[in-house]
């Protein structure tokens, strides 16, 4: 947990953890990965949203599941981007809804879960790329907006009355 204070893995490394917390509220707390990779089971998930996190082009934080079908992204509309961002969703959820949405900046996703559905809880806007490498994403019924590129070797499954903004 980073509660207050910085994460700095500038030169550490790559990263493996259980579960991964930024306190939302306290603007002290920052996650800075760089160009690292961090490795989790959850992410955002124990304080209902993340605060302050920073990347580097060649990071990402890859979030695994954890293996109760439950949530496993939450960024609360709270977490503020920073820099270059991507989150690689590795997760076992089939059924239940990710908290895509941050507050401030953008970040690119990829869907990377072969036989595994990622159905954002709700409107996306932040997206700077989006990338369906294995599995599926379902909207839910919600609305996404995607900055740069969409890149789609998986489903991508409109629902209901679903827009779609691209470049």
């Amino acid at each position: 947990d980073v509660n207050n204070g910085r994460f700095d893995t500038v030169g550490a490394g790559n990263v493996t953890c259980k579960n991964l917390e930024v306190h939302k509220t306290n603007t002290a707390a920052i996650l800075d990965y760089a160009d690292n990779t961090i490795t989790c089971e959850e992410f955002g998930t124990g304080n209902g949203g993340v605060g302050k996190v920073v990347g580097a082009a060649g990071g990402k934080i890859i979030i695994q599941g954890d293996g109760t079908n439950s949530r496993s992204l939450d960024l609360g509309s709270t977490a503020a981007f920073t820099g270059t961002n991507t989150i690689e969703w590795q997760g076992d959820a089939t059924s239940a809804s990710q908290d895509a949405e941050g507050s401030t900046g953008s970040y690119s996703l990829i869907v990377n879960a072969s036989g595994k559905t990622f159905i954002p809880n709700a409107t996306c806007t932040q997206f700077e790329n989006l990338t369906i490498t294995a599995g599926s994403l379902n909207t839910g019924g919600n609305d996404l907006t995607v900055a740069g590129a969409l890149a789609n070797d998986g489903t991508l499954t409109p629902v209901s009355y679903t827009h779609l903004t691209l470049p």
